[in-house]
């Protein structure tokens, strides 16, 4: 019920170790731990963060750690046919029983359900489920990166409206341009208006903050066909 962890920064160029600090911490308030770690290691780099960054490290997505161990088993699976989807939709589905106000469970589940609705037989009561997710997310976080992101791929996936998907992720891109997973989708929605230029920038940005995306690389293979 313990965890040690070890964090190192190193030297790209000489291999060289700058900095390490073990960290041993109760399982029971992993949030604290990772913002902890992080601002140590922001401090060892000499990084200045904006009120918002400090705000953001201190953040804690939900209070119950058994519903965010749910979130990443969901966000694990990365696989898209409907047996991968509707793996990932149980255990999300589990997480928000756990906890109702978990805002990014809400997003994420929405988004996994409308893959679904569209990769699957097109069951309304799966569009319904993808809806009312996504209601959920955008009460509790109206103008969140993440509510707008699962909007979007409501609007576009479910509801056919493109053009107002565009929108939501305008919005989600002016509110957090750094964003890997806002930046992917929006490359993504720009490869399907062939806007190759634009689509091409937003996941090479996408794969710089997250390089081990399998979607990001995925849409940056068909970016690179195409042109």
């Amino acid at each position: 019920r313990r965890v040690q962890v070890v964090p190192e920064l190193i030297d790209a160029n000489s291999g060289d170790v700058k900095w390490q600090q073990n960290f041993d911490a109760d399982l029971t308030d992993v949030f604290k731990v990772q913002s902890e770690i992080a601002s140590r290691v922001v401090g060892a780099l000499g990084v200045a963060l904006a009120g918002t960054e400090q705000a953001e490290l201190a953040r804690r997505p939900t209070d119950n750690v058994e519903a965010y161990q749910l979130y990443l088993k969901g966000r694990s699976i990365v696989n898209t046919d409907p047996a991968s989807l509707r793996e990932c939709v149980g255990f999300l589905e589990q997480s928000v029983t756990m906890d109702a106000n978990f805002t990014e469970a809400w997003a994420l589940l929405s988004m996994q359900l409308s893959r679904l609705y569209v990769n699957g037989n097109r069951d309304p009561a799966v569009s319904r489920r993808a809806k009312e997710a996504m209601d959920r997310a955008v009460a509790l976080s109206p103008d969140g990166a993440r509510s707008r992101l699962a909007k979007a791929r409501y609007l576009f996936l479910v509801a056919g409206e493109s053009n107002n998907a565009r929108m939501e992720m305008d919005q989600a891109l002016r509110s957090s341009p750094n964003d890997a997973e806002v930046l992917a989708y929006a490359g993504t929605l720009d490869l399907d208006a062939g806007n190759l230029g634009t689509s091409l920038s937003n996941l090479e940005r996408a794969r710089a903050s997250d390089p081990r995306s399998y979607n990001t690389l995925y849409a940056l293979m068909q970016v690179y066909a195409f042109l």
